[in-house]
């Protein structure tokens, strides 16, 4: 896997040395690699059309992967001034991997500055990787302007099933769930890389779909064991949006409008990483179900379906996927 940023162009840069005029280049850096285009000389509106490429090896990009660009001045006696700097989430690339997109550039105050950067990215991925990504994957969201507006009790539960191959030993795991400040978390499993907690965690909230589905829920896995920073494991992030998909359990409900329908997901893994690390390892796998239940709604049965034997990342063995079935969902 790799990530080529196309350099394309800048336009109208602030004129910056006092001489009137200025040579420029960009500096681009991503997960700790950096590398400068060629110089323009004497251009406000200069045409780098420069490509870079960037190694992932088999990991992939994560939500938390920012491609970094600063534009210097050129100066053979001195160091350049900083005309601008913008950045640009590569995660938006998972789902749309080829994109040519135009940067605002911000001072050192974080002003915008009236200059614009035209950058490509593109994120390539073995042939078969979107293929397996479709077979395992969550649907499209549903549209969230089509939720409702109106405020009611809702029970946000969580079901922690298990988690496998954690990378602390020794370890007495605990799994801690976030959302907005609101914070609980399981038992905890004493001497386990591979705890089963089967165990629920529900929040009890009056708001309305619409709100809900923007919450971030944040999972994390702590290592008891530990009192410091080195206690957490592992995290996850995603948005419950996640939750209101084409394929959650909740469509098919006669009693209920499809975008007020019980929202229910079973058995999705969660790959856990460590927020300070570049690039990122895995640190182990989370299995949870998600239902969003409002006033008088049933929680709903699981539905019967075939295991899945499929492998879903080539850096994945199969022994971190449960003999029931279960799927992979993306960070946000």
């Amino acid at each position: 896997m790799s990530l080529d940023v196309h350099i394309k162009q800048g336009i109208e840069l602030p004129l910056v040395e006092k001489s009137g005029s200025q040579s420029t280049y960009v500096v681009v850096a991503f997960q700790g690699w950096s590398t400068k285009s060629k110089v323009f000389d004497n251009d406000l509106n200069p045409n780098w059309n420069e490509l870079f490429t960037f190694p992932l090896g088999k990991r992939g990009i994560t939500y938390d992967d920012v491609v970094d660009i600063t534009v210097y001045t050129f100066r053979t006696d001195a160091r350049g001034k900083v005309i601008g700097v913008g950045s640009f989430n590569a995660f938006n690339l998972v789902e749309t991997p080829k994109q040519v997109r135009p940067i605002k550039l911000k001072d050192s105050r974080g002003v915008e500055n009236g200059a614009t950067i035209v950058v490509g990215y593109e994120y390539k991925v073995p042939e078969d990787f979107y293929l397996v990504k479709q077979q395992t994957r969550l649907a499209e969201p549903i549209d969230q302007a089509t939720l409702s507006v109106v405020n009611d009790i809702y029970q946000i539960r969580f079901l922690i099933h298990e988690a496998r191959q954690l990378t602390h030993i020794p370890c007495d795991p605990v799994v801690v769930i976030t959302i907005d400040k609101a914070t609980k978390s399981t038992q905890i499993c004493e001497d386990s890389v591979d705890p089963v907690y089967n165990e629920a965690i529900s929040f009890v909230v009056y708001d309305s779909p619409f709100n809900i589905a923007k919450e971030v829920v944040h999972l994390r896995v702590l290592n008891t064991l530990r009192m410091d920073e080195a206690a957490l494991i592992g995290e996850f992030k995603f948005v419950m949006m996640t939750a209101f998909t084409s394929d959650a359990i909740g469509w098919d409900e006669p009693a209920y409008k499809p975008t007020d329908a019980c929202r229910t997901m079973f058995r999705k893994w969660l790959i856990i990483t460590h927020p300070t690390e570049t690039p990122k390892n895995i640190k182990g796998f989370v299995n949870l179900s998600l239902s969003i239940m409002a006033s008088g709604q049933k929680l709903l049965a699981p539905p019967q379906v075939e295991p899945l034997l499929l492998n879903v990342f080539p850096y994945v063995s199969l022994s971190a996927l449960s003999h029931k079935s279960c799927d992979f969902i993306t960070m946000c």
